[in-house]
């Protein structure tokens, strides 16, 4: 991100900020941002396969846990399993992308039903 405002004739000044995913049409070049569902840029590790999405989601009050596979172009995950109470510390504690799936985090065994 630049944190120069537009009137500023200094040099680009270039911020490095945790966001979202952007899904690039190598294609078209055409850029658009992808919606994660419970995705927190500070908490969440995610891994891809093909368009599948496998990361730790934190509930909106930042209580729960949650196991999520999502799948680029569709509305909602294709799973969402509860994994436990979150703590309160601010430190983030996900080292492993998509503990407690099983299969589900292995690429190349994971089949949408």
């Amino acid at each position: 991100m630049n944190d120069n405002l537009p009137g500023d004739t200094a040099a680009p000044h270039w911020v490095w900020q945790r966001g979202g995913w952007l899904l690039v049409d190598r294609m078209t070049g055409h850029i658009s941002s992808i919606a994660l569902p419970e995705f927190d840029p500070y908490y969440s590790v995610t891994s891809w396969y093909r368009d599948y999405a496998v990361y730790c989601g934190v509930s909106d009050d930042g209580k729960k846990l949650f196991a999520i596979v999502f799948q680029v172009g569709r509305r909602k995950p294709v799973l969402n399993k509860s994994l436990s109470e979150a703590g309160g510390d601010a430190a983030p504690r996900f080292g492993v992308p998509g503990a407690g799936l099983g299969a589900a985090s292995r690429p190349g065994h994971f089949r949408a039903r």
